[in-house]
């Protein structure tokens, strides 16, 4: 079984990057204008996988649906499946039969099946999320159950998934307070807990989890505004984006107790120091060996490699060719990366570097209005 979107990385293409000497600060001075290519990319191995398809979540109230070449890197809408609000985040079951939506405008979420020749999507349903703002929609790491966070009151909920892909009455919910901000929820490798970035109370809540109910086990303090986090693929790291501080915190996971211990907090910048800066998502290469953040403001991609630690060193920062790179993600081949910046309404192709971990635009960026999901999923 394919591993779930929401573990995944995304990758970017291209062909040029910045990277500070090694002796640069987060100095607005350094010289970070550096020109290369890539010499180590990844091999095509999307061949095997099936149909390719890039989806967006857009502020049009719109899914896109897009065509992608993995050879030329031409990507071009062949859909669009209107929805009643503003679908800003979106999850895929593993074999890519159905797609979840965080429905932001409406506190809903929207369940749709995939059509495995077209891409194209059919609406089946949706239910309340149980919150207002929903930010984050996700799998467990089974599939039997979907989750949600909103942003509004810090509320999440878990559904159990029945005939259909369809989703069942909540078999969990849990609130942080009318002060908190839930803004992603997501189960670790082990798939035995689930986690809470809180941007309002600066931290990651963990639950133990038993199929589809929860049991609160504390709040672990991260940076300023906790956002995302993702996993090393062992399962013994993880590292938060924090928005409104512009760091990255770094923890020591335990997967039998669940808990945090925070080891490292770092700025998500490289060799800049723009005016005013949000972190907005972070993902982990498939090798575990490189973190990658996106940065609005300094309207960038920043990678850091990963020690066996788990402490991060910055490496090189990426343009992202536009503004407010709200989203991106890493294919499951780690050979792509989209982006989606926000402001600019594009979204960018970049290659990775298979030893670097340094993506590369390629390719002509995509029109789509306030793009803020974007991920290539491959329909078998």
């Amino acid at each position: 079984m394919r591993t779930p979107l929401f573990a995944l990385l995304l990758f970017a293409c291209g062909t040029s990057q910045e990277t500070p000497d090694a002796s640069a600060t987060n100095d607005a001075s350094a010289d970070v204008a550096t020109e290369s290519s890539i010499t180590d990319a990844q091999p095509d191995a999307s061949a095997t996988l099936g149909l390719p398809r890039v989806y967006v979540g857009s502020t049009d109230g719109s899914i896109h649906v897009c065509s992608f070449d993995t050879k030329t890197f031409a990507l071009a809408q062949i859909d669009a499946t209107a929805t009643p609000g503003n679908p800003s985040f979106l999850a895929f079951d593993a074999a890519r039969t159905f797609l979840y939506a965080a429905d932001e405008t409406n506190g809903t979420v929207l369940a749709f099946s995939i059509d495995k020749t077209t891409g194209k999507l059919t609406s089946i349903g949706k239910v309340s999320s149980l919150g207002s703002g929903p930010a984050h929609v996700a799998l467990d790491g089974k599939d039997g159950f979907v989750m949600v966070a909103n942003y509004g009151g810090g509320t999440i909920a878990v559904y159990p998934r029945g005939a259909g892909g369809k989703l069942a009455d909540a078999s969990a919910t849990y609130s942080f307070g009318s002060t908190s901000h839930s803004h992603e929820i997501l189960a670790d490798p082990s798939n035995a807990f689930v986690l809470v970035p809180n941007l309002g109370l600066n931290g990651v809540g963990v639950f133990r989890r038993d199929a589809g109910a929860l049991s609160y086990l504390g709040l672990t303090p991260a940076g300023g505004g906790a956002r995302h986090m993702t996993f090393a693929p062992a399962g013994n790291q993880a590292w938060v984006i924090d928005e409104t501080a512009s760091t990255i915190t770094s923890f020591g996971f335990d997967p039998q107790s669940g808990s945090l211990s925070q080891i490292q907090q770092l700025s998500s910048l490289y060799g800049t120091n723009p005016a005013s800066n949000t972190g907005a998502e972070i993902a982990t290469t498939g090798d575990g060996k490189h973190v990658l953040v996106s940065n609005r403001g300094d309207d960038s991609i920043v990678v850091f490699d990963v020690a066996q630690d788990g402490k991060l060193t910055a490496k090189a920062r990426v343009p992202t060719n536009g503004k407010t790179p709200r989203h991106f993600s890493i294919d499951e081949t780690g050979r792509f990366l989209f982006v989606g910046n926000q402001t600019t309404n594009t979204i960018v192709t970049m290659t990775m570097d298979a030893q670097s971990g340094i993506p590369s635009p390629v390719g002509t960026p995509l029109t789509v209005t306030g793009p803020e999901f974007v991920a290539l999923v491959y329909l078998p």
